[in-house]
């Protein structure tokens, strides 16, 4: 640093240095600046030098500054007056003419104004961040146009559970966003030539961004019903094939059953739109997904409990739930987690549909029946599954699970 301002060595000299000091972060994260004297020397040196580089007329060196005070965000945040000082100009960056110098603002910003332990903004700096909520999400979805990075997606999720006040009246616009940018990221090639490694990575995190904007505003029902058009879309494409026959985005699958289960759980109705995805979950679990059943369980319930009459008045969606417990029960490879999973969707579906179950519940208690003769689940908690599906049966029609199970001499 002193050879850069002595003018004995270039700039490359100084961002070499400064790439070096931020290499130690990690190792001041719990370190006062008051006690030690390399604990000092950082200090100063961040004071006095880093920050001061974040309007330098540097391009690379303005973004080297807000990369290296992101590294060392826990050691900066034990001094206010310079944390918020810090976070000031990082805001600043996010004007920048360089684009690599918005990008890594935007990384700094999400480590900044982020404690991890608490999950929620640091207190000192939220008041200055909080009014630039619009214009910062503004900038980052630009960036994700230009740049496939899950880094910078991360920072939008942060930004979502930190100031969910902020972010709610924009719900709608930010999810068409997300979608789009998970769709584009999720095919594996942007403008800027990300590997698809990465561009699988901020995919991923677009649909932890989209869960997260779902579980900030779950106590405003209502905005769910604008949401489900792109979201509906974006499901749409994990659950069915492509033009080749292929699942193309089978491994967003979890992430996307996540937002699944918040339309389908929060939402005022189960839409007819929502309804257009049953049919495709239930096929991805036939064709590749029985391991997902426990998170595909939390939609198909939603839909069986909330719209009862919705899910009756198609008979197939009666025959599908009892071929999936069916799978499950009769499947070599099925363990007792598995089975549990499949003892829970009986036990909502026979208990919701009581009026409705006499077609099915001798199919149910042979499967029973037969688990328990063959296979007998290991695990208490799994019996404990098994026989609370058959008081379920009981309860509904107790005169026909007698008579089926004097039929099998299982009584």
């Amino acid at each position: 640093f002193a050879a850069y301002e002595a003018g004995t060595t270039d700039a490359a000299g100084k961002d070499g240095a400064m790439y070096l000091l931020g290499s130690l972060g990690v190792h001041f994260a719990d370190c006062k600046a008051s006690e030690g004297n390399v604990s000092s020397l950082v200090a100063e040196m961040l004071v006095q030098r880093v920050a001061k580089d974040l309007r330098s007329e540097q391009p690379h060196l303005r973004g080297r500054a807000c990369w290296a005070v992101g590294q060392f965000s826990d050691f900066i945040a034990q001094d206010n007056a310079f944390h918020v000082d810090v976070t000031s100009q990082v805001l600043e960056r996010f004007g920048d003419e360089a684009l690599p110098v918005r990008f890594q603002a935007a990384v700094a910003l999400r480590k900044l104004v982020y404690d991890e332990e608490t999950r929620a903004p640091v207190e000192g700096v939220a008041h200055i961040v909080a009014p630039l909520i619009v214009q910062i999400m503004e900038e980052i979805f630009k960036l994700m146009d230009q740049v496939g990075s899950d880094e910078l997606v991360a920072t939008l999720d942060v930004i979502i559970e930190c100031f969910p006040g902020q972010v709610s009246p924009y719900a709608q616009g930010v999810c068409v966003r997300l979608a789009d940018s998970f769709v584009r990221l999720a095919q594996g090639c942007d403008e800027d030539g990300a590997s698809e490694e990465n561009s699988s990575l901020a995919a991923s995190q677009c649909c932890s961004a989209i869960a997260t904007l779902l579980d900030s505003i779950k106590g405003q029902p209502h905005v769910f019903t604008s949401l489900e058009e792109p979201l509906v879309g974006l499901l749409t494409q994990v659950l069915t094939v492509d033009a080749s026959g292929d699942y193309a985005y089978s491994e967003y699958l979890e992430d996307a059953l996540d937002i699944h289960t918040y339309l389908t759980y929060y939402s005022p109705t189960i839409s007819t739109a929502l309804w257009t995805l049953f049919q495709p979950l239930a096929q991805s679990f036939f064709d590749w997904a029985v391991d997902y059943l426990p998170n595909i369980n939390m939609p198909l319930i939603n839909y069986i409990s909330r719209d009862t009459p919705g899910f009756l008045s198609v008979p197939t969606r009666t025959e599908v739930i009892f071929r999936i417990i069916s799978k499950v029960f009769e499947a070599d490879f099925s363990s007792d987690s598995d089975l549990v999973a499949a003892c829970q969707l009986a036990q909502v579906w026979v208990l919701s549909c009581a009026a409705h179950m006499d077609k099915y519940i001798p199919g149910i208690i042979l499967l029973i029946v037969r688990r328990l003769q063959t296979r007998a689940p290991k695990r208490p908690r799994a019996r404990t599954a098994v026989f609370k599906v058959c008081a379920a049966c009981l309860l509904v029609n107790s005169p026909l699970v007698l008579l089926t199970l004097e039929a099998q001499q299982a009584t």
